[in-house]
């Protein structure tokens, strides 16, 4: 039998997943608030899922970069086993295998970031105070972006990679967002906008991998009646957070991302003020 309040809830949120994952708002924030404040009790074996929704969306929208990343970074590999000394010329004229390696290059530091901050977590997941802070530092991001001028170089090269990859690290924090983040700093560092935002999204895949990896054991505890929920769930945080990554990208476009500060501003003094009466 199906569990209705379940349903009701895997909907909710998949939503919230959708909208919070692409939008520069942070969705480990929107997910302790929920928590929080109205009692949602957290779910693993559904944040799994809602991950993989998410995913899912990245690959449909990115699904040519990422297939000529794979095809030509598997090639360069073979020029590498096979010939090394024609390895520098073969990257040269490879850009999906430069995108490839700079995506590589960008999950190390995300990685050891990552596990540095998991221990501590779940500790300020549990304060309204730190994770509203968190909304502070992604509002403080996102007004960066109004002053960056703009810039075409659209190549990331691998240092450019190492600060993304750790700046997508650091938002591991509940309340900071990783994609306001990770395009800010593209955007700071030269970056032209729209790839700023396809070598944020890119580098979400492993980083969303690996969440999913570490919550995949809550998979096996899921009871036969749990299972359409969850799945309605995914679909629905797939679909929203597609739409929420098309919508991320018209406003970049407009130069109109920064904006999104307006919402989490209030959002982050109303959580501190919130946290202090309480």
């Amino acid at each position: 039998m199906i569990n209705m309040p379940e349903i009701f809830i895997s909907l909710f949120q998949g939503v919230v997943q959708g909208l919070t994952e692409f939008l520069p708002v942070s969705s480990s924030g929107h997910l302790a608030l929920l928590e929080q404040v109205f009692g949602v009790e957290p779910r693993l074996y559904l944040a799994a899922a809602l991950h993989m929704g998410t995913l899912t969306a990245v690959w449909v929208h990115y699904r040519h970069e990422i297939h000529h990343a794979v095809i030509e970074s598997v090639a360069f590999l073979g020029v590498v086993i096979g010939r090394r000394e024609k390895a520098g010329e073969a990257l040269s004229h490879r850009n999906g295998a430069r995108l490839g390696a700079g995506i590589v290059i960008a999950s190390l530091p995300t990685a050891a970031v990552g596990l540095c901050v998991a221990g501590f977590w779940k500790q300020f997941a549990g304060s309204l105070f730190f994770v509203s802070l968190g909304f502070l530092v992604t509002a403080a991001m996102l007004l960066l972006m109004r002053f960056v001028p703009q810039k075409n170089n659209k190549e990331v090269t691998w240092p450019a990679a190492l600060l993304i990859g750790f700046a997508q690290g650091m938002a591991a924090f509940p309340g900071i967002s990783r994609s306001g983040t990770t395009i800010a700093v593209a955007l700071a560092l030269g970056i032209e906008r729209r790839a700023a935002a396809r070598f944020s999204f890119l580098i979400s895949i492993p980083a969303i991998l690996g969440a999913v990896l570490l919550e995949s054991r809550s998979l096996f505890t899921i009871k036969d009646s749990q299972i359409p929920p969850v799945v309605l769930g995914t679909i629905t945080a797939g679909v929203v957070g597609y739409a929420a990554l098309r919508l991320l990208l018209k406003w970049l476009d407009g130069g109109r991302l920064y904006l999104f500060y307006l919402y989490v501003l209030p959002l982050s003094l109303s959580g501190m003020l919130w946290s202090f009466l309480s």
